[in-house]
């Protein structure tokens, strides 16, 4: 990690110097939360940082908030002509010698990346129970949704092929070595990227029988309920309730 954090020469707070871009409204942000390494003893933690702004007028407001640019030599500037996602301003954030108090570290961080793999196994088993909640109190075609195939599939996944199992055991053995005194940052980091990355795919699966209603209430329909209709056009076979 380049972005760094060191003690300030009066001694009173800490310097970060560093970069990171991708951030998703940092350009309008007044807090961020960086994860510098530490100069002192090479762990990383956790800083929050606040961009002062003055407010003169709504106008001043508007293009303080345009050029992002921070006090203390904190700053985030806009990133233009994206291809992706627009709904939300994406900024490069930078830190040139940004002196913050005593107060600024966060406490208890240290282990917060090992609690990560054991957070997603949480969301992912609520996202399922609300998922199987809903599939049985909607209905669609005269019959809920839980009824069909395609829906009791989606559910039942994440459970037959034990990933939910399988998940929670990789972060019990992390645990238990890092109980031990013996784990490595590449150990907590592997368990991350695991649980993360099947907690994210089978989410998305599960979410997917929500519809419109994933995001927003209010809308109808799924991408598998309205698939069987083409597919009675291309089969010639009815597959939901007459």
């Amino acid at each position: 990690m380049e972005t760094t954090a060191e003690v300030a020469p009066d001694g009173g707070g800490f310097v970060i110097n560093g970069a990171k871009a991708g951030i998703s409204n940092a350009p309008v942000a007044v807090v961020f939360i960086f994860w510098p390494r530490c100069k002192w003893n090479g762990k990383v933690r956790g800083f929050v940082v606040e961009k002062i702004i003055t407010l003169h007028s709504f106008q001043s407001y508007i293009m303080t908030m345009m050029r992002a640019q921070g006090a203390h030599g904190l700053s985030a500037t806009a990133i233009k002509n994206k291809l992706a996602l627009r709904t939300s301003l994406t900024g490069s954030v930078f830190l040139d010698n940004v002196k913050v108090s005593q107060e600024a570290l966060l406490s208890g961080t240290k282990d917060l990346g090992y609690g990560i793999s054991w957070g997603v196994i949480i969301a992912l088993e609520d996202c399922i129970a609300r998922t199987r909640e809903y599939a049985l109190e909607r209905h669609q075609f005269g019959r809920p949704l839980a009824s069909f195939q395609l829906i009791q599939k989606k559910l039942v996944d994440p459970q037959t092929k034990v990933q939910v199992v399988f998940m929670s055991y990789n972060a019990l053995l992390v645990g238990r070595v890092k109980d031990a005194g013996k784990v490595a940052p590449e150990m907590i980091s592997l368990v991350k990227l695991n649980n993360c990355g099947k907690a994210l795919e089978h989410a998305r699966r599960v979410l997917d029988i929500l519809g419109g209603n994933a995001y927003h209430v209010g809308n109808e329909g799924t991408h598998d309920i309205h698939a069987l209709i083409p597919g009675k056009a291309m089969m010639g076979i009815q597959a939901f309730a007459n």
